[in-house]
């Protein structure tokens, strides 16, 4: 960083000295981070519409007129569809065929079972339903298992028919833990609004430099306005 000619080089003591200074500071701070969140390295996708922005702050304007309306990734909530439930059963019997822990009579089951997807509006496919999307809405977890397992282990051959009445209890049980799963994994990714993509020109490194180099310069600046005060 420049300033009259002269270059600014920072070297033990006077760094260490920058960087408490900084923490002590709390205006600085806030300028600090304000300047690193206004001007990062990445092109920023609005999740709603596709629209690209060079920094977070022009992105937030975008958000706050254009869609100030629509629910954020955090207030949507998952709903459990018939294709959803194969999915999740799929990976239960997987979870099952792979594990050391169940007699080998369960995994010979698994590797010939097929499960019959459930209508929409029979009674097995609404409870699941009611039990999923209650999850889904408040994550309790222990009101989850709770409703759960007061329904469907006790009544698992209605629910995953072809199965003797053991391997179907197992599959419920694991059906329950991937319907966890599952639900985390998509707010998860849910939760993560923007597509971050790392697209650097050589102009615009060059602007980050000077920012970098701008910032510093101005609490060395203070800092030497400090030393000069206590002396």
């Amino acid at each position: 960083m420049a300033d009259d000619g002269d270059d600014i080089f920072l070297f033990g003591d006077d760094f260490d000295a920058i960087l408490d200074l900084l923490e002590q500071d709390e205006d600085m701070e806030e300028h600090f981070k304000a300047s690193v969140e206004n001007n990062q390295p990445e092109i920023i996708v609005c999740f709603d519409c596709g629209k690209q922005y060079k920094t977070r702050g022009g992105f937030q304007r975008h958000s706050t007129t254009k869609h100030s309306n629509i629910a954020t990734p955090k207030e949507q909530t998952i709903t459990l569809t018939p294709s959803i439930l194969s999915d999740i059963v799929k990976a239960a019997v997987q979870k099952v065929k792979t594990s050391q822990l169940y007699a080998q009579s369960f995994k010979n089951e698994m590797e010939v079972y097929s499960f019959e997807e459930l209508e929409e509006d029979t009674v097995e496919f609404a409870k699941l339903k009611s039990i999923f999307d209650g999850y889904s809405k408040n994550g309790d977890t222990e009101k989850f298992y709770a409703k759960y397992y007061a329904e469907i282990p006790l009544n698992s051959g209605k629910y995953f028919k072809g199965l003797s009445r053991n391997a179907s209890t197992l599959l419920s049980t694991k059906v329950a833990d991937c319907m966890l799963v599952y639900c985390k994994q998509l707010n998860t990714s849910k939760d993560t609004s923007l597509h971050l993509q790392t697209v650097l020109s050589d102009r615009e490194t060059a602007g980050l430099q000077y920012l970098g180099g701008y910032v510093l310069h101005n609490l060395y600046k203070k800092h030497g306005f400090f030393l000069a005060a206590r002396k």
